[in-house]
Order: C-alpha cells, then structure tokens, then sequence
C-alpha cells in the first residue's frame, strides 16, 4: 500500500475580512451626528456651569480650613470676614464691593443673598474687628455658618 500524505491535500484556512466598525447603515450615522450635536452643547454648559461656580467651592474649602483654627479665635474671625470680602470681590464687580463698609456692607450681603444678618452678630463682627469687644466661640461658630450660607445662597454675576 502506498503512503501517502493526507495532509496535502488539504487548504489553509481562509479568513474572513474584518468586520468594519462604521455603521452599515445611513440611519446609524444620522442618530450619531444627532447625538454629538446634543452632547457638545451640554459639555460646554456644564464646563462654564463648573467654572462659575469653582470659586464658591474653593472658598468653602478655605473656610473649612480657617474654622479648624481654634487656637487663635480673634484671627479666625477676621480671617472669615476678609474670605467673605474676597468671596464678594470674586463674584461681583470690584468697584461695586471694594467701598462697601458697615451698614452697606450688611445690606449688600443682604441684596445679593436674600439671608438677612442678625443685628447683634453685625456688632459682634465690627467690635472684634475694632479690637473693642472680647472674642466668644459661640459668635464665631455663628458668623461661620452666616459665611458659608452666604458663599451658598448668593446670586453670582454670570460670566461668559
């Protein structure tokens, strides 16, 4: 008997060609451009949205930060009211805030946030920070949270 191989007989497999990865049909393309065209406007809303508002969660990041301070109180509230300053500054126009002391200080934190300050923790603020006053923890907690309701809560100007 003859031996022969049975093997030559046989082929190379044959692959198939690659599967394309664009749509096969018209309509798939359509609802990608549909859907880019919405998702475009909507990341750069969200992107200016992120950036409007950055500088209110770095100044709550700085608050925290300035109300971990216990060893110096009477720096810590001075420290509040100037991020509260600078928080304004940042938010509005600087010849607008820079002038504002006492009683239109008060009433522009007021305007521009709708959170009206008690009469007592105002004469709180201007006493420390005249050095006429002695510095108490329970004012200082209270105008803490007055700060960060207002960095909250305050209408911003918007910026395009």
């Amino acid at each position: 008997m003859k031996t022969e191989n049975i093997f030559a007989n046989f082929h190379d497999i044959i692959m198939p060609p690659p599967v394309s990865m664009r749509p096969q049909t018209d309509g798939y393309l359509l609802l990608l451009i549909l859907l880019l065209s919405f998702l475009f406007p909507l990341g750069i809303y969200l992107r200016k949205r992120y950036l409007r508002n950055l500088y209110r969660k770095q100044a709550l990041n700085e608050l925290t930060v300035i109300v971990i301070k216990k060893d110096k109180p009477v720096e810590q509230l001075r420290e509040q009211l100037n991020l509260l300053k600078r928080t304004a500054l940042s938010a509005y126009p600087r010849a607008d805030v820079a002038k504002l002391s006492g009683e239109d200080w008060w009433a522009f934190l007021h305007q521009k946030s709708g959170l009206q300050a008690d009469p007592v923790l105002q004469r709180y603020c201007e006493n420390i920070y005249l050095d006429i006053a002695s510095i108490n923890t329970d004012g200082n907690r209270k105008v803490a949270h007055y700060v960060k309701r207002w960095i909250k809560k305050h209408k911003g100007v918007k910026i395009d």
